[in-house]
């Protein structure tokens, strides 16, 4: 796995080159940070995944003050299906 880093220079494109990286990827693969242990607080929380893929492979880290979309030139949001 990469140490990607997602800066404010990045254009929506190249977010979107990036995310398409992730297309057949295994979440496991992703997870650098135990978003997948089943005794993590946030387990139940419906947007997890997400956040493990802009923390773990974007490098955006998940902060409840801030909204995390806001970050990503405050159009995109990750949804992941």
């Amino acid at each position: 796995m990469h140490n990607l880093i997602y800066d404010e220079t990045w254009s929506v494109e190249d977010i979107v080159k990036e995310a398409h990286k992730l297309i057949g990827k295994k979440l496991g693969e992703i997870d650098k940070s135990g978003w997948l242990d089943p005794n993590r607080s946030e387990r139940s929380d419906k947007g997890r995944i997400g956040n493990m893929i802009q923390a773990d492979y974007f490098g955006i880290y998940f902060n409840i003050e801030n909204n995390l979309n806001s970050a990503l030139h405050g159009v995109l949001e990750f949804i992941v299906t």
